[in-house]
């Protein structure tokens, strides 16, 4: 009877995260409404270039060049090299669908519209770790609804960041759960996230890092842990992980698994 408790009491909490997630996602729909559209897309101030940059990127892929940084069609022809300073991610997401089939108009609503979602599922996980689902719920929705998300997908037009905002909820739930509960999943999550935001916006990827080590920081000094080190050094050790993982590959007999976990665990 025990073992039978302990295999429901993962699913009922998997069903009851589903039920949040999906109560979510139906609070933000009348959020993306404008977005709900096959063959028009809102007049922003940079959506017609993304709108061009794509179909370029589609006539370089039908030409065999998956990646690439010049676009022979841009600037009256003449060709631009915009990949090579700046981020290639949110363009793709919107590009596969098209390839797939949707219209350009439909792929492009598309990427805005998931991009808006997420922001909400990501803040429900971060937040309900924090103060519980009521809180997580609220905060989702004040998220997906805060002007500046909106003005990114409706007005502006700004895929790399409209990209870039719903991970940063996901990559603070995820390192905070490594930290805390020591699972090597988390971190591959995290650097997951935090990559796809060096790929996305990675001006924003500057301005959060710093961010980023100070919470992982502070949530790494106030765990609750039986080490009697002073703070100070326990936050050296948190600092000195990076250059142990890098360093991990020369040595042999210890594995990479124990430097996955945070520190004083």
């Amino acid at each position: 009877m025990a073992s039978d408790n302990a295999e429901r009491r993962p699913l009922s909490q998997r069903l009851e995260t589903g039920y949040w997630l999906l109560l979510t996602i139906l609070l933000g729909l009348p959020i993306i409404t404008p977005l709900l559209r096959w063959s028009a897309v809102p007049c922003t101030h940079d959506g017609h270039l993304h709108y061009h940059r794509v179909a370029a990127m589609a006539h370089a892929w039908e030409n065999g060049i998956y990646l690439t940084r010049w676009l022979p069609d841009l600037a009256f022809g003449y060709g631009y090299p915009f990949f090579v300073y700046r981020e290639a991610a949110p363009l793709y997401a919107i590009l596969l669908p098209f390839l797939a089939g949707l219209p350009l108009p439909a792929a492009s609503n598309l990427f805005y519209a998931v991009t808006i979602l997420l922001c909400g599922v990501f803040m429900f996980l971060w937040v309900r770790d924090l103060f519980g689902p009521r809180a997580a719920l609220v905060s989702a929705v004040a998220y997906m609804a805060a002007p500046y998300v909106l003005v990114d997908a409706l007005i502006r037009g700004n895929s790399p960041e409209s990209l870039a905002l719903p991970l940063f909820p996901l990559i603070l739930w995820a390192g905070r759960r490594w930290v805390l509960f020591g699972s090597a999943r988390y971190f591959v999550v995290g650097a997951l996230g935090l990559a796809l935001l060096s790929f996305g916006h990675n001006i924003s990827t500057f301005i959060f890092a710093p961010t980023l080590a100070v919470y992982l920081g502070a949530l790494a000094c106030g765990r609750q842990t039986t080490d009697d080190r002073p703070r100070s050094e326990r936050l050296a050790v948190v600092c000195r992980r990076g250059s142990v993982v890098k360093n991990q590959k020369r040595r042999t007999g210890c594995p990479m698994r124990r430097f996955l976990s945070p520190p004083f665990s």
